[in-house]
């Protein structure tokens, strides 16, 4: 078997394609490797569990899912199948056991599950769809597989469902909701690797949120609220992603309309969050992602076509820059993943 290898994908909406890259672990260096033609105003991706397919939906005339085998050896992709879609999707994400694709739109006020077939394909009818969620921007099952959390950032709400893995279906959790402060739109979250803590990021208030969670009970209680930017901003606040490091030792949450990273250390016992620096990274940083090592950040601009490898610093938590590399129009998502 050859030697595992680490690949980079971005999406690019007004290019329609999604940029390729190798990771060199030691240096933080980029290779790219191919500039895969998806479709108009590609979007969001996710990765199944086994690493064997990629998922992309696109948001334009006519949204579709569009879904990729992974070649383990040179990370490539290969289309196996495409559907159709009602729905406008801003986020997707697979299930733990790789059985069904969870997909949210703030556009039509949805979350709907479609589930997988034996090849990777996703197919086109949905097991489920559910309405009256304005503005929902993510969604994902927790790390137990039986309960699924979505931002709906218009609602000032955090739904809280169960999630059965056989059928795909979700239904309400008791309570249904996290409630959120008013206005304060929260839009991405992430487990901590412990699975004791959830982190909210708010794209209205720029904020962030440290719950608790229960994994018995898949119910989320708050434990602190942090904000990314200083006391007396007084300009417009738009918040966008949050990721954590693999070992939960720091947390790293973006603000568009500064271009910032702000970057936090977690305390896994407590779970509250101490702010360890704020950094300049790529013109409006929509999303990003930490390499599963937790060595470096890549974070592309949706303004730039540019992204820029920051590294790490593995005892504080500090962000420098590395280098910075050419992607398509307007990049948006990253997926970072090894192969084999």
């Amino acid at each position: 078997m050859s030697a595992a290898a680490t690949f980079v994908y971005v999406s690019c909406p007004n290019s329609g394609d999604i940029c390729i890259y190798k990771l060199d672990l030691n240096s933080g260096a980029l290779t790219e490797i191919d500039r895969h033609e998806v479709g108009d105003q590609i979007a969001p991706m996710a990765i199944s569990p086994d690493r064997r397919c990629l998922y992309a939906a696109t948001r334009g005339t006519q949204p579709e899912i569009a879904s990729f085998r992974i070649d383990p050896s040179t990370g490539t992709l290969a289309e196996i199948g495409r559907i159709e879609l009602s729905d406008s999707l801003p986020y997707i994400s697979v299930d733990q056991r790789g059985r069904f694709m969870l997909c949210a739109s703030f556009q039509q006020g949805t979350v709907r599950v479609h589930p997988i077939g034996p090849r990777g394909q996703v197919q086109a009818r949905p097991v489920m769809v559910e309405h009256n969620m304005p503005s929902a921007h993510c969604i994902k099952t927790d790390p137990s597989n039986r309960f699924v959390l979505a931002p709906v950032r218009d609602a000032d709400m955090v739904i809280q469902r169960r999630f059965d893995e056989g059928t795909g279906m979700l239904t309400l959790n008791d309570p249904p909701v996290y409630r959120a402060r008013h206005n304060a739109g929260p839009r991405h979250f992430v487990f901590h690797p412990n699975h004791r803590f959830v982190f909210v990021v708010y794209e209205k208030d720029a904020t962030v949120d440290a719950c608790g969670y229960d994994i018995a009970s898949g119910k989320l209680s708050l434990i602190q609220t942090v904000n990314l930017l200083a006391a007396d901003f007084s300009g417009y606040r738009k918040a966008s992603d949050i990721q954590i490091t693999p070992d939960g030792r720091f947390l790293y949450a973006g603000e568009r309309e500064t271009s910032t990273l702000i970057a936090f250390a977690v305390d896994g016992n407590q779970g509250k969050l101490t702010e360890v620096g704020r950094y300049a990274t790529q013109e409006v940083p929509r999303a990003f992602q930490i390499d599963p090592r937790g060595l470096f950040l890549v974070c592309p601009g949706e303004r730039t076509k540019m992204l820029t490898v920051h590294k790490i610093d593995a005892a504080t938590g500090a962000l420098s820059d590395l280098v910075q590399y050419p992607t398509g129009d307007g990049a948006r998502h990253v997926e970072i993943l090894d192969l084999p």
